[in-house]
């Protein structure tokens, strides 16, 4: 099956015009697929004087974070300013119901395992996540996703932007922007490929 996705605008061109906003902006980067793109994303915000949060996967089909390059990587990340935090897949579908004690038990079990090879903060957020968990606190934890940015945030997840960040900047802040990295730092036909199926995931 495959998915008609507008073509949208992730030039690096577009990428340093909204990282050099003056805008209240908390900037986030799920790093979902590929850590060396997360790099390069990094050192473009450092060059921009841009500090951000790097989500990391401690579980992931794309990446090992534990692997001695991998782990390189995100402490070269950490080494720019920015703060590396919790990407958690609790591998529920969307309609799920979760557990406040669900959700505080995989940001603990992720946390553990990751801070034997990096500098993990408590920031942390849901890879994927069941909309149960929108707009809920975690005792203990950063929550992305938490009631402080319910209505103040703009992504582009699964390659779209569903409204415009520039609109949304210019309507000042506090704002929080979750840029992915691959959009932008692929090249363009294996980005639009991985577009087109994450635009059918449920």
């Amino acid at each position: 099956m495959t998915a008609t996705v507008a073509k949208q605008d992730f030039s690096i061109k577009r990428l340093r015009t909204l990282l050099s906003t003056d805008a209240n902006v908390e900037w986030r980067h799920d790093v979902d697929f590929d850590p060396e793109c997360a790099l390069k994303m990094a050192w473009l915000e450092r060059e921009l004087g841009v500090q951000s949060t790097y989500y990391v996967m401690a579980r992931s089909e794309f990446y090992n974070p534990f692997a001695a390059l991998t782990c390189k990587v995100f402490l070269q990340i950490h080494d720019c300013g920015h703060q590396l935090g919790l990407h958690v897949d609790l591998g529920l579908p969307r309609k799920a119901k979760v557990s406040t004690n669900r959700m505080v038990q995989a940001c603990l079990d992720d946390r553990d395992l990751l801070r034997h090879v990096l500098p993990v903060s408590n920031a942390v957020a849901f890879h994927a996540p069941p909309r149960d968990i929108m707009g809920r606190d975690i005792p203990g934890f950063e929550h992305a996703m938490g009631s402080e940015w319910v209505g103040k945030y703009i992504g582009d997840s699964r390659g779209v932007w569903k409204e415009s960040p520039e609109k949304r900047l210019a309507d000042g802040g506090p704002m929080q922007v979750n840029l992915h990295p691959e959009w932008y730092f692929w090249p363009e036909d294996v980005a639009e490929v991985s577009r087109k199926l994450e635009a059918v995931k449920p």
